[in-house]
């Protein structure tokens, strides 16, 4: 038994050994021993030297031994461009994988009666026209087309058909690469018999303008009619269930398509980079729509998408840079990564309630973004998601989005305002990088953490208020914020990183509520060019001491106690001469307000010793309202709040609005008329004046309540009037009244 097995094992190596040092060439032909024993048989090897007409013989004898040729061998013959045909011994029985592919120059192919199987790719982009013995018990051909013996399978066209093809009606499937780079055939018409068609059937066949599809058709396979740049048109039938990956992917000509009824779902990059693609229907069949579908169709204006779909793929409409609208209907409940990026022409977007996620980079560099709803069910807003989204002028981040990712506002220039859902619990790093027009920010209780650069190079930001929940701002986190003039640290912050606010060289106040100061010394040049003796640091009663040897905060002029939180809200009830100013006490600092209200101006930055209006002492915090009277017509006034308590004045945000235009009351001069009494309860006495005249009186909302005709000095009766105030006119001049 022994001595069997070793026979055995060295049989076995020695044969090995032969395979390996056995090839050899005849007559300009290189053959592989692939049995070395009865029946000694050979295979067709690969030689760079193929060129012209070759002859595979049926046998072939080297060292006394007489072989049979009984394969082709995979990639036997690839990229010899120089050979012109070949026929094929009786022995063969088998072609191998790519053993002509890329023959260019090939013009006849000769199959024996022997030959029983063809591998993938064997005839890959070769010209020569195919002729089969007869007697081919698995193979035919028709006008050099291969086939299948019973003619239901087009194996291979040769490239150099040209003109229009009509498949025989025996025919019921079109082989994996068919009609590959066929690129001289304009129109296919595929008969009635045919069921599925295979993957990269007509891939590269660049001169083909139309194909009818019959309605017996199932399936269309992976890349069937990739890289068709010169196809106009196709009708996909109702019988299609399945359409594969990449199907019309760089169609460059297509215009329309209308996707049937019977499929369920489009498919990964199924249109993808069709330039042409003006319109696309997509049934209500249709429940998912994959990655990159109709990414690059750049001239596709408009998708209606069903409320059958449930999700959308990544990058599904991406770089689609003429599309103007999309509706993304209730049923969604997820948008896949840069679903949308780069659709430059898109102006609005609203993300329905049933959807919870929304992927990274999702509405990247949309520069024609000027509005966005974010439904109330997300939950989570992918990093980038807004990047580089420059028209963007507000959001509101919905109470169901807990975390804010990395750079999902970068670079909104547009960016004024931006209201935080009060379920976040993080800002991630570069969130609002470098949105020069967001001017103030309220940062919810509920965020922990700031990331670093999460507001680098906000120049318009002049308020930051950070919840009391924060306990980490990063690095650089505000830093190059030029407008910002006062911050709020919380107790609860116990991190602060290096350079969090460098660069902030309008910063007038820092309020910082721990009784310990945050440990800086491991983070250096927290307050780089902050100009420290133009910025009062406000600390707890007691602790000024502490602050005072701190690394860092010790720099400051410090002050024991709070002047009040208040910021500004958008101005309302804007007309010609009037508005109204909106503002919020956040809390009363140490001592409760003496005096609170509005100030204005024309040029930026209002103080209390800009107009004001004064409400005197404040009992209660929240939102309060100002009337602004005398504005001029046409004209951008700037707005903050301001709170005063012993401590010192604290100032909101600054907003800004501008008047309307002049019409009717507000053409003219503003505060002249003389008014008596004023505030008034029945009525009051007026003088205009030696010549008749019209005493006009309107109300905030511009509309005219009381017209009088009176010469002189005149009494006029508002006990029919509300209480409130009203802008009176006569003779070209404008006065403000108070009714009681």
């Amino acid at each position: 038994m022994k001595t069997k097995l070793l026979l055995l094992v060295f049989a076995v190596v020695f044969t090995t050994v032969n395979l390996q040092a056995a090839n050899f060439t005849v007559n300009g032909i290189a053959y592989t021993i692939t049995s070395p024993v009865v029946p000694y048989t050979v295979a067709v090897a690969s030689d760079v030297a193929y060129t012209g007409a070759v002859t595979i013989p049926a046998s072939v004898d080297n060292g006394g031994t007489t072989y049979s040729v009984t394969s082709i061998g995979d990639q036997a013959f690839q990229y010899r461009s120089g050979l012109t045909s070949v026929t094929i011994g009786t022995s063969v029985t088998s072609i191998g994988n790519s053993a002509f592919q890329y023959c260019s120059g090939l013009t006849s192919v000769t199959i024996p009666n022997s030959v029983t199987s063809i591998g993938d790719q064997a005839f890959w982009d070769c010209s020569g026209l195919f002729y089969v013995d007869t007697n081919n018990l698995n193979y035919s051909s028709i006008d050099g087309v291969l086939y299948n013996k019973g003619q239901t399978a087009l194996v291979q066209c040769p490239i150099s058909k040209t003109g229009s093809f009509v498949i025989p009606s025996s025919v019921t499937s079109i082989r994996v690469y068919a009609f590959k780079d066929c690129k001289g055939l304009t129109s296919v018409t595929i008969p009635t018999s045919v069921t599925s068609i295979e993957n990269n059937a007509f891939n590269g066949c660049t001169g083909l303008t139309s194909v009818t599809i019959s309605n017996s058709v199932t399936s269309i396979g992976t890349q069937v009619f990739v890289n068709c740049s010169g196809l106009t048109s196709v009708t996909i039938p109702n019988s299609v269930i399945t359409i594969g990956d990449h199907a019309f992917t760089n169609c460059s000509g297509l215009t329309s398509v209308d996707i049937p009824n019977s499929v369920t779902s489009i498919v990964n990059y199924a249109f993808y980079g069709c330039s042409g693609l003006t319109s696309v229907t997509i049934p209500s069949s249709v429940t998912s729509i994959g990655s990159y579908a109709f990414c690059s169709c750049s001239k596709l204006t408009s998708i209606t998408i069903p409320s059958s779909v449930t999700s959308l793929g990544e990058g599904v409409i991406s770089y689609c840079s003429s599309l103007t609208s999309v509706t993304i209907p209730n049923s969604v409940t997820s948008i896949g990564w840069s679903a949308f990026n780069s659709c430059s022409k898109l102006t609005s977007i609203i993300i329905p309630n049933l959807v919870t996620s929304i992927g990274d980079n999702a509405f990247m560099n949309c520069i024609g973004l000027t509005s966005i709803t974010i439904g109330n069910s997300v939950a989570s807003i992918g990093a980038n998601t807004f990047y580089g989204c420059s028209k963007l002028t507000s959001v509101t981040i919905p109470n169901s989005v807990t975390s804010i990712e990395y750079g999902v506002f970068y670079g909104c220039i547009g960016l004024t305002t931006i209201s935080i859902g009060n379920s976040v619990a993080s800002i991630g790093n570069n969130a609002f990088y470098y949105c020069i027009g967001l001017t103030s920010v309220t940062i919810p209780n509920s965020v922990t953490s700031i990331g670093g650069q999460a507001f680098t190079g906000c120049t318009s930001l002049t308020s930051v208020t950070i919840g009391n929940s924060v306990t980490y701002i990063g690095s650089i986190a505000f830093s190059g914020c030029t407008g910002l003039t006062s911050v709020t640290i919380p107790n609860s912050v116990t991190s602060i990183g290096s350079y969090a606010f460098s660069g902030c060289t309008g910063l007038t106040s820092i309020y910082a509520y721990s009784p310990i100061p945050v440990d800086l010394s491991s983070s250096p040049n927290v307050f780089n060019n902050v100009n420290k003796t133009t910025c009062t640091l406000y600390v707890p009663t007691g602790s000024q001491n502490l602050y005072a040897v701190a690394d860092q905060w010790k720099d400051f002029t410090i002050t024991e106690g709070f002047p009040p939180t208040i910021t500004t809200q958008v101005a309302s009830g804007i007309n010609s001469t009037a508005a109204t100013g909106n503002g919020n006490i956040i809390n009363f600092g140490t001592s409760n307000p003496t005096s609170y209200g509005i100030c204005w101006n024309t040029a930026g930055t209002p103080s209390t010793s800009d107009n004001k209006v004064d409400n005197g002492a404040a009992s209660v915090t929240g939102a309060f309202t100002v009337a602004i009277f005398g504005l001029t017509a046409n004209t951008t006034y700037y707005v903050r709040a301001f709170a005063t308590n012993s401590i010192g004045t604290c100032y909101g945000n600054e907003v800004s609005f501008t008047t309307n235009m002049a019409t009717g009351v507000a053409n003219a001069k503003a505060d002249v008329l003389t008014l008596y009494p004023n505030p008034a309860t029945d009525g009051f006495t007026i003088n205009a004046g030696e010549k008749a005249s019209t005493v006009t009186i309107y109300d905030l909302n511009g509309s005219l309540v009381l017209s009088q005709q009176i010469i002189g000095k005149s009494y006029i009766n508002i006990s029919s009037l509300q209480q409130g105030i009203y802008m009176v006119k006569a003779n070209g001049l404008v006065g403000k009244l108070v009714k009681k």
